[in-house]
């Protein structure tokens, strides 16, 4: 399927959730097209460029996501919040006169459910703890804490990790795999 993309300077896992004010006329263009069709768009973390103005280049790894709010800003920017539904494989990249990239983008299988465990309870806590802050309550974000995909996502949405970290954290298929490598930049980090 040809979605467009959105290369920001963030990564988001499925079902993360994460404000945006957009004010270039051809992120307001894919935003009318997505509303209007449902298909959402394809959110990526850019390697290079920037997320304003001309080119750029991006991970070939991102996320299918649909905008589940939107108001007018005093700024006069259009701000939306978006929530990430499906890991995606990007290729055959164009961009269109406008400036907006488009390419095929293919959904990874579904990540296996896997359980939390007693081994878990301290990033079950942390993230306890970090959703508690009134601008992640304010996103309205689920989180199952018996769900290790759920657990390792938000801790990738909300850690302060560098962005390649989380790229990388976002590319693995094992939930269980990427709590093991959060835990271990997280005692990195100290």
């Amino acid at each position: 399927m040809i979605r467009a993309i959105f290369p920001l300077k963030t990564v988001l896992c499925p079902q993360g959730r994460v404000p945006l004010q957009i004010f270039e006329q051809r992120y307001l263009g894919m935003l009318s097209q997505a509303l209007k069709s449902g298909d959402g768009f394809v959110v990526v973390l850019i390697k290079t460029g920037d997320e304003v103005g001309g080119e750029c280049r991006f991970y070939d790894i991102g996320v299918l996501v649909k905008v589940v709010d939107f108001q007018a800003l005093p700024n006069g920017f259009l701000g939306i919040t978006i929530e990430a539904k499906d890991k995606v494989r990007i290729s055959d990249v164009a961009q269109q006169e406008d400036g907006l990239y488009v390419g095929s983008v293919v959904p990874f299988p579904e990540e296996p459910f896997c359980p939390t465990d007693y081994d878990d309870a301290d990033l079950s806590d942390l993230l306890s703890e970090l959703v508690q802050h009134p601008v992640v309550k304010a996103l309205n974000i689920e989180v199952d804490h018996g769900d290790a995909r759920s657990v390792g996502w938000r801790l990738v949405d909300l850690l302060p990790l560098s962005l390649p970290d989380k790229q990388f954290l976002l590319a693995l298929d094992d939930p269980r795999y990427r709590l093991e490598q959060i835990r271990y930049l997280l005692h990195a980090f100290e």
